[in-house]
């Protein structure tokens, strides 16, 4: 059982505050990762969260996706993660 409330939008019991950040974030990346669900326990924190990943994977970033995928490959290495 999960200790962090997973929202689910289309639930009646999602409170609406929710909904709507959920909502924000389909708008930006076209669905809702689990992660998304979790952080919308504080809607406004989900809200720049993407903004900032947008940074890297919006439209006018500058960040080709062979950078992103050298950051996600050093990032891996420094902190030993083999996986």
């Amino acid at each position: 059982m999960a200790r962090i409330p997973v929202w689910d939008e289309s639930s009646p019991s999602t409170p609406p505050e929710v909904r709507e950040a959920l909502s924000y974030t389909v708008g930006k990346f076209g669905e809702n990762l689990n992660i998304f669900r979790e952080m919308a326990n504080h809607p406004e924190f989900v809200r720049r969260f993407v903004d900032l990943a947008m940074v890297s994977y919006g439209e006018g970033s500058t960040i080709t996706p062979a950078h992103r995928e050298l950051a996600y490959t050093t990032a891996t290495v420094v902190n030993e993660c083999h996986y």
